[in-house]
């Protein structure tokens, strides 16, 4: 019994290596793509403000809104990629491929982490480690993410990607702390690392969110019901949320005002329509993931757009669906819910 552990022991040990080679193995062909002529263009070939790491390029990274993105760690990582490589599209793109298999593996630690939080009761860790690395491989070799590999202009992607991941890993690492010099260190880094990611892209805004589920599960340390967080533990873990949510509230009035003039009023199509929107958007990528086929970099409104039509109701339909019935049955599938 003891040599059929260590064996597993051994070989579990060899999957973010495995996951790591699966991942580059996948995207290496990315390695002989050039820039396109989808703001490839614009951002890099004709763009004299990011070659470099000198004051004026760094002032200009850190104080743009180019193309409607506040993103300035992710033009540094494209001024060093342009002090290696010049404009040669290779070092652009292996620099994003390096970034997704990091992804991958940090992926693959969280997945394990979050996977022996739920299964808290008879648990098999060698049984654990294969459904993170199932999960691992599923996500970085999903065509879903060919667009953020593949086109250098979503350095954006990959980078926030990768800090998102690892301020969620640090977040259960302190929430999980056994002494409380442990719990500040590393909720100290889930801050720290979460600004990085917001340098990045804007889209990490929605971590207070993810964190806040995490916490009903697989953490439990606040109920189902939030009527019943009133008490002193559940005040300490909201009050643990307010610089990730004072940071998410920066990064989106920041957001909002680097796409204006991109953004549509409300007015335009009406509440309806974009509850309409809305719900087709969550039923398409669920329907992407399961069967990626058809992919495309840009789904455009229909010129003539009715909420009405039966694909839109049919999408919504089931969406309030989907989630009535995870609702009823959360206390029998409660992981359902909350990857919900």
């Amino acid at each position: 019994m003891e040599a059929r552990d260590d064996l597993s022991t051994k070989i579990a040990r060899l999957f973010p290596l495995v996951i790591l080679l699966l991942t580059v193995g996948t995207f290496a062909a990315v390695l002989h793509n050039g820039f396109v002529s989808w703001d490839d263009d614009l951002n890099i070939i004709d763009n004299p403000h990011y070659r470099g790491l000198g004051r004026s390029e760094l002032g200009w990274m850190f104080t743009t809104l180019f193309l409607g993105h506040y993103q300035p760690l992710s033009w540094v990582t494209l001024g060093l990629d342009y002090l290696v490589w010049g404009v040669d599209p290779f070092g652009y793109h292996l620099t994003s491929l390096v970034l997704h298999a990091a992804n991958a593996v940090v992926f693959y630690f969280l997945a394990a982490r979050l996977l022996s939080l739920a299964l808290t009761a008879g648990r098999d860790d060698f049984a654990v480690r294969i459904g993170a690395a199932f999960a691992a491989v599923l996500f970085a070799v999903h065509p879903l993410r060919v667009e953020s590999v593949a086109w250098a202009t979503e350095r954006r992607d990959v980078l926030s990607g990768l800090f998102f991941l690892s301020a969620i890993f640090s977040y259960i690492k302190a929430a999980t702390a056994e002494t409380e010099s442990a719990y500040r260190k590393w909720m100290a880094s889930a801050v720290g690392i979460y600004i990085l990611s917001l340098l990045s892209k804007a889209v990490g805004m929605s971590l207070p969110a993810v964190l806040l589920v995490l916490d009903v599960y697989p953490l439990r340390r606040l109920e189902a019901d939030p009527r019943q967080w009133s008490g002193g533990a559940s005040r300490k873990v909201l009050g643990e949320k307010a610089p990730f949510v004072l940071l998410a509230a920066a990064a989106a009035v920041l957001a909002a005002v680097a796409q204006t003039g991109a953004m549509k009023p409300v007015s335009e199509h009406g509440l309806v329509g974009r509850l309409s929107q809305a719900g087709y958007s969550f039923a398409f990528y669920l329907w992407k993931t399961i069967a990626p086929v058809g992919l495309s970099p840009l789904y455009e409104l229909p010129p003539f757009f009715r909420p009405g039509d039966g694909i839109y109701v049919l999408s919504g339909l089931s969406v309030v669906a989907a989630t009535i019935a995870l609702v009823v049955f959360r206390r029998r599938w409660p992981a359902g819910l909350a990857v919900w």
